[in-house]
C-alpha cells in the first residue's frame, strides 16, 4: 500500500503546480475537472493526457469518450500538444502520425466519438480494450439511469464512473460544467458543479475548478476544491487545497 500510494507509482502532471498541490495521479483515482463553457477544461485535460501517455506502457490505452465537440478536433489538439506545434506546422510534416506515436511511446490514444454516448457503449468498449485512462467529455451527458430524477441520475453516473476505474484499475477523468454562479469567478467550489451539489463531488478523489476573471481573458485560475490524493515526493500538504 505504501509503495502504491505514497512512495511510488502514479503519473506526474505536465502542469508542475499540480505535482506540488496534488501529487501523482494513480490508477483507480477519479478526477473531476469543471468550469464554465470555453474556459479550457478539455485543453487542460488533453495536455495532461499526452504527458501521462509518455509514462505508460507501450500497450496501455487512453480512451476519450466524447459527446461534445467533434472528435477530430480532439485528435488534432492531441497532436499539437504531443508535437509541440501548431496545426499549420503539423500539416507540413511528411509523416505526422509516426512522429505522434513516437512522442507518446506507442499507439495509446483512442477517441470514441458519439453525441448519444450511453453507459452500455462505454462498458462495451472498455471491456474490449481494458484502458488505463478513461476520459469522459462530458460526464453529465452520458445516457443511462434514465428513470431517476436528474440529480439522482448524475450522482449514479458518477458512482458508475468510479466503479469503472476500480474494475479496470484505471484513472478516470470526468469533464463537467459549472453552474451559472461560477460565471466570471476565479476560484470555483464543489457546490458549483452543475446539476449535482454533492453527488459528483462526493465520488471524486480530486476536483479541479477552472475559473477566470473577465478583466484578464488570457489567465486561468485553478482551485483544488477537493483533494483526497495521497500526495507524492513533490507535494506540499499545506497547499493540498490550493
Amino acid at each position: 500500500i505504501l509503495k502504491s500510494h505514497v512512495s511510488g507509482g502514479g503519473l506526474s502532471w505536465r502542469f508542475d503546480e499540480m505535482n506540488v498541490m496534488a501529487g501523482p495521479i494513480r490508477y483507480g483515482d477519479l478526477v473531476v475537472v469543471f468550469g464554465r463553457p470555453e474556459i479550457g477544461k478539455t485543453s487542460f485535460v488533453i495536455s495532461e493526457l499526452m504527458h501521462w501517455c509518455t509514462q505508460m506502457g507501450a500497450d496501455d490505452k487512453v480512451i476519450i469518450f466524447n459527446n461534445e465537440e467533434g472528435g477530430s478536433k480532439l485528435v488534432l489538439r492531441s497532436y499539437t500538444v504531443a508535437l509541440n506545434d501548431t496545426g499549420a506546422g503539423i500539416s507540413k510534416l511528411s509523416d505526422p502520425r509516426t512522429k505522434f506515436l513516437s512522442a507518446l511511446g506507442g499507439d495509446k490514444l483512442l477517441v470514441y466519438d458519439n453525441s448519444a454516448l450511453s453507459t452500455r457503449d462505454v462498458e462495451r468498449v472498455c471491456e474490449s480494450i481494458k484502458p488505463k485512462v478513461i476520459v469522459f467529455n462530458v460526464l453529465d451527458k452520458v445516457l443511462g439511469f434514465d428513470k431517476m430524477s436528474e440529480v439522482a441520475r448524475v450522482r449514479q453516473i458518477a458512482v458508475w464512473a468510479r466503479d469503472l476505474g476500480k474494475k479496470y484499475n484505471a484513472v478516470v477523468v470526468c469533464v463537467g460544467q459549472a453552474d451559472a454562479s461560477a460565471e466570471a469567478e476565479k476560484y470555483l467550489y464543489m457546490n458549483q458543479y452543475y446539476g449535482s451539489k454533492t453527488g459528483v463531488p462526493g465520488e471524486a478523489d480530486l476536483m479541479i475548478g477552472l475559473g477566470c476573471d473577465p478583466n484578464e481573458p488570457d489567465l486561468r485560475y485553478f482551485h483544488l476544491c477537493k483533494n483526497k490524493l495521497s500526495g507524492g515526493p513533490k507535494s506540499d500538504p499545506a497547499r493540498s487545497h490550493g
